[in-house]
C-alpha cells in the first residue's frame, strides 16, 4: 500500500513537471539569434537598415522579423533562398537574384526558417522604413546594363518614397541636394564611390555602404576609376511615423 500511494505520488509530480520542461520559449529576433547573419548597419528616425549575409548552404532555426515596408536590395548574384513558414502554401523560395537588383514589399510579423540552396553567399540589405504612409506594392526591379554615362533614373515614385538608380561616369561627379523637409538615402551598389562632404575627409563607399543624406543637406558623388560606378537613392518623403 504504502509502495502504491508513493508510486502516485511521484507520477503525479512528474506530470506536474512535464508542462514545465516542455514550455516552448519565445522566438528570437533573427538579429539575436543570428548576428553573424543579421546586422543593424544603420538606424535613425526614418530607416533601420539590416544588412543580411547568409554563407552558401546554411540553414537558419526559426526566428522572428518585425513588419514592415522595406526594400531587398541585393549586392550579388545569388542561388535560390528558402523561407519557411508553416508549410506548404506559406512556404515561399526566393528566385535566384542578380547584383544591383532590388523588391519592395509589405511584409507582416513573421516568423520562419531560412535555407540557402546555393553554395555561395547571399548579401543584401533589408531596408526597411519607419516613415508614415504604406506604399508596399509588391514589386522586383531587375538590374539595368552598366553603361559609362551619368544619370539618375527614376524607378519607384509614389507618396512616402522615391527610389532612383543614379550611375556615375569614369572621371565624373554630380551633386545630390536634400530638400529642406526630405532626406535621402544612398546605397552603394558597386565600389569605388567618392563621396564630398564639404570639410570632412572623402570618403570611399565599397558595394554595400551606405550614407544618410539629412534634410537642406547637400554631397558631392565623384567617380575617380575608370568604370562606372551606381547607386540607389531612396527619397524619404513622409516624416517619421509616430
Amino acid at each position: 500500500m504504502m509502495h502504491t500511494l508513493h508510486s502516485a505520488l511521484l507520477g503525479g509530480l512528474l506530470l506536474a513537471a512535464v508542462p514545465l520542461r516542455l514550455h516552448a520559449q519565445p522566438l528570437q529576433d533573427g538579429l539575436v539569434a543570428y548576428p553573424n547573419v543579421y546586422k543593424v548597419q544603420l538606424e535613425n528616425a526614418y530607416v533601420r537598415l539590416i544588412r543580411v549575409r547568409l554563407p552558401g548552404f546554411a540553414q537558419l532555426g526559426e526566428h522572428t522579423h518585425p513588419a514592415g515596408i522595406m526594400l531587398h536590395v541585393y549586392f550579388n548574384d545569388a542561388d535560390p533562398v528558402q523561407f519557411n513558414h508553416d508549410g506548404p502554401p506559406n512556404d515561399v523560395t526566393r528566385p535566384a537574384v542578380v547584383a544591383r537588383s532590388y523588391r519592395i514589399g509589405r511584409t507582416r510579423p513573421e516568423t520562419h526558417a531560412v535555407v540557402n540552396t546555393g553554395p555561395g553567399l547571399s548579401d543584401y540589405m533589408r531596408v526597411e522604413l519607419k516613415t508614415e504612409g504604406d506604399e508596399g506594392f509588391l514589386r522586383r526591379i531587375p538590374t539595368p546594363p552598366l553603361v559609362d554615362s551619368t544619370s539618375a533614373r527614376v524607378e519607384v515614385d509614389n507618396a512616402q518614397y522615391r527610389a532612383s538608380r543614379v550611375t556615375i561616369a569614369s572621371r565624373q561627379s554630380i551633386e545630390l541636394v536634400a530638400p529642406g523637409s526630405q532626406p535621402f538615402l544612398l546605397l552603394a551598389l558597386t565600389p569605388g564611390i567618392d563621396l564630398d562632404e564639404g570639410g570632412a575627409p572623402t570618403r570611399t563607399l565599397q558595394t554595400g555602404d551606405e550614407r544618410f543624406v539629412g534634410v537642406s543637406q547637400r554631397v558631392l558623388v565623384r567617380n575617380a576609376g575608370t568604370s562606372p560606378v551606381q547607386l540607389l537613392k531612396v527619397d524619404l518623403l513622409t516624416a517619421p511615423a509616430k
